[in-house]
Order: C-alpha cells, then sequence, then structure tokens
C-alpha cells in the first residue's frame, strides 16, 4: 500500500514540474513572438519611411495620396500580424503541453 501512495506521490510531481515546465516555456515562447512582431513591425516601418522618402520627389498631391495608403496598409499589416498571433496563440500553449507530456510520459 505505501509503494501504491508513495507511487500517486511522484506521479503528481512529475505533473507538477511537467506544468511548471510547459507554462515557462510558453513564457519563453510568447517573448519571442512579441519580439518577432516588434521586429517586423519596425521592418515594415522602415519599408514605409523609405517609400514615403521615394515619393518626396513626385508632386505633393500624389504623395500625400501615397503616403496615406502606406500608412493606412502598414496599420493594416501589424493589425493582421496581432490577429494572427492571437488566433494561434490557444494552439501553441496545446502544441507545447502535448510535446511536453509526451516526451515526459
Amino acid at each position: 500500500m505505501e509503494e501504491l501512495i508513495q507511487r500517486i506521490i511522484d506521479l503528481e510531481a512529475r505533473a507538477t514540474a511537467i506544468m511548471i515546465e510547459a507554462e515557462e516555456e510558453k513564457k519563453q515562447i510568447f517573448e519571442q513572438c512579441h519580439l518577432e512582431i516588434q521586429d517586423m513591425a519596425k521592418h515594415i516601418r522602415e519599408m514605409s519611411d523609405n517609400k514615403i522618402s521615394q515619393l518626396k520627389g513626385r508632386t505633393q498631391y500624389e504623395s500625400d495620396d501615397r503616403i496615406i495608403r502606406i500608412y493606412g496598409d502598414t496599420a493594416m499589416k501589424m493589425r493582421l500580424m496581432e490577429e494572427q498571433a492571437e488566433r494561434e496563440q490557444e494552439f501553441w500553449e496545446q502544441d507545447i503541453y502535448n510535446r511536453i507530456t509526451q516526451v515526459k510520459g
């Protein structure tokens, strides 16, 4: 009977350790995703700034119109990236959990 109780205690300890590890890995992935989104946003802003610089040689009306569209496209791309990350967040969490429990199980 003692052996059975000890096995249950050991299993509970392993399960707790796995859950802690999964939570840490989830945090690391979200931090990495956040950094990648920031990098992508910076890259998109740089590309927008470059296009704006190129357009400054054109007539003011054409430039203003194009600049507005570029900023609109940039905002849309950034929102789409955020939405994609939000949609995939639950998948990432479940995938991490599944990988850890398969390796540890």
